[in-house]
């Protein structure tokens, strides 16, 4: 994944000098030519970093809905892929259910070994749930991680919960969390 880290990447990130940034492995002897106050410019590179991914599931009984298809088998799917293809990358992954309530059943902390969250992943598919609402989403800010992450909504939506005000309480932790729909 992209990163801001500077290293041995192959990003071309821009130059600095080499009093800030001190590898001479990196000199760029035609910048440091063009420079009129006669400083010596080394090349800086991004490298890849490892970005945790987190797998946030509605466990709700409305993802229960649609005979041969229904909903929570597509989130199961869903769920694969991207875990699939955070372990493709070497990336940490980590899964969290809910429902009515956080469900401590359905919690896989975000770990480099992601055998809990695959297991939890194929057992989404025999999941039927019995908890109506999915009112458990005001307090998922609690399992978010501390470091940027990559979370992954997988829900239907279906609840007022989007409506009502989050406690300003809350806010100070949520601060931190920036969701982007694109």
């Amino acid at each position: 994944h992209k990163s801001n880290q500077r290293g041995m990447g192959i990003e071309f990130a821009g130059y600095t000098t080499l009093l800030s940034y001190p590898d001479p492995r990196r000199i760029d002897i035609r910048q440091s030519i063009r420079d009129p106050l006669g400083e010596i410019y080394v090349k800086m590179f991004n490298q890849r970093s490892a970005t945790p991914v987190m797998i946030v599931c509605d466990l709700s009984a409305s993802m229960n809905f649609g005979g041969k298809n229904k909903k929570i088998n597509l989130a199961a799917e869903v769920a694969q892929s991207i875990a699939h293809s955070a372990i493709d990358r070497h990336d940490a992954l980590g899964l969290v259910g809910f429902d009515d309530e956080i469900r401590e059943d359905w919690l896989a902390p975000i770990s480099f070994r992601s055998q809990h969250a695959m297991t939890l992943i194929n057992e989404l598919k025999k999941f039927t749930s019995t908890n109506k609402s999915n009112r458990a989403i005001k307090d998922l800010y609690q399992y978010m991680p501390r470091e940027r992450a990559l979370i992954f909504f997988i829900s239907d939506f279906l609840s007022g919960v989007w409506n009502e005000e989050i406690p300003a309480a809350k806010l100070p932790a949520m601060a931190r969390i920036s969701i982007n729909p694109d």
